[in-house]
């Protein structure tokens, strides 16, 4: 009988998340998250809404926003439709544990595998930004949290700290071209 060893893999292939120092902005590659989606089940919202708000201590965000909460953060991703997001090493059950908390509110999709994650930081975030997408950076609060369009890719870009650290959530089957685009964006504003 055979012995079946799996190996884990990043997004990008690797072993371990990539990242660069590019000028001023470091891109890197995160592996540590979890993430699930949220629906609303019909006639349940308010239910599903008081449930959340016990869970995250707070309201779920409206759109183009996103909680600040921790370990859990949640953020808009269309009408009565929600990501949630916690570090994979302590949350890797996070839509099993979704489900629990939501039972028939809602309904719940594991999206761990689905999505790219990367974080940027440096003070050079809104030079990046400005070539890459159409999202108004610079107006852009802490808990901000917009679908843009990236190199044709739909990604979710976060901001964490105004001009300083933001993250990018996109499809996963296109991770290396998303990363490729940062890459280049940061190269052209070395």
């Amino acid at each position: 009988m055979s012995d079946f060893h799996l190996t884990q893999v990043t997004a990008l292939g690797g072993a371990a998340p990539r990242e660069e120092r590019i000028g001023e902005l470091l891109i890197r590659e995160n592996a540590d998250v979890a993430l699930a989606s949220v629906a609303g089940r019909s006639g349940q919202l308010p239910a599903m809404l008081a449930a959340a708000r016990q869970y995250l201590g707070q309201e779920l965000p409206g759109p183009q926003c996103m909680t600040l909460t921790g370990p859990v953060r949640a953020w808009w991703a269309g009408p009565e439709q929600w990501l949630f997001e916690a570090p994979l090493a302590s949350h890797e059950l996070l839509a099993d544990d979704l489900k629990q908390l939501f039972g028939q509110k809602a309904s719940i999709t594991e999206q761990t595998g689905g999505w790219c994650a990367f974080e940027i930081t440096g003070p050079r975030c809104m030079d990046l930004f400005e070539r890459l997408c159409n999202v108004d950076i610079r107006v852009l609060k802490s808990g901000a949290a917009v679908r843009s369009s990236i190199e044709h890719m739909s990604c979710f870009v976060l901001c964490n700290h105004p001009g300083q650290s933001y993250s990018i959530r996109g499809p996963g089957s296109s991770a290396l071209s998303l990363y490729e685009a940062l890459l280049g964006a940061a190269r052209s504003i070395a």
